[in-house]
């Protein structure tokens, strides 16, 4: 069952409610465009964006993380997925480091610092 208007998060630039599917073209107003995860880079509002340099890893491998935050420390925990997720690793207080998205990041990548 739906809750009531009164009781749904405020409407803004995220939360914009349904929207029908039409054709996009990412080489066209793509910021204008929410289809995908990206950074507000606004340093009243702390975010952290993250990506690794594989999207698999075998037991033993080192995985390297990628990112940017406006925030001026932040904690990751990563969880091996299963029927019982167990944490596979964690770590508190990493300086917080901030790095702008290309214009092109959805094509060519975010060539961020590694930041773990």
């Amino acid at each position: 069952m739906l809750k009531p208007d009164a009781s749904r998060p405020e409407l803004g630039p995220n939360n914009v409610g349904p929207k029908t599917i039409e054709p996009m073209h990412a080489d066209e107003n793509w910021r204008n465009v929410i289809w995908y995860d990206a950074p507000r880079e606004d340093p009243d509002w702390p975010e952290v964006h993250t990506y690794t340099d594989a999207i698999t890893y075998e037991p033993g491998q080192t995985v390297v993380f990628h990112g940017s935050t406006t925030a001026p420390t932040w904690s990751l925990q990563i969880y091996r997925d299963g029927y019982k997720p167990t944490l596979a690793h964690r770590a508190d207080a990493l300086p917080g480091q901030f790095a702008a998205a290309p214009k092109d990041a959805y094509k060519a990548g975010c060539g961020w610092p590694v930041v773990h």
